[in-house]
């Protein structure tokens, strides 16, 4: 992961864990919810923070990730042409 990105991930996660923060304050996110979307500001934090963490959890749990090329491009009406 590029430092530029690594840096894009923690401004973010920042931003979303403030942003999450007032939305309770203010108590406009419903208690039920809230402590989801903490969790997973959290959660964005420190995976930003310590990106090595994510897979060292996707092998404990024995996650498999497969990327294919086809999933990077979206075929359909309009995006990219079929022939």
């Amino acid at each position: 992961m590029t430092v530029i990105l690594r840096c894009v991930l923690i401004v973010v996660s920042i931003l979303l864990t403030f942003f999450v923060l007032k939305k309770i304050r203010q108590s406009k996110v419903k208690i039920e919810d809230s402590i989801f979307w903490v969790m997973f500001a959290l959660m964005m934090v420190v995976f930003s923070i310590f990106p090595g963490l994510a897979d060292i959890c996707r092998n404990v749990f024995h996650i498999q990730f497969h990327l294919y090329v086809c999933d990077l491009y979206p075929v359909g009406e309009g995006v990219l042409p079929v022939s």
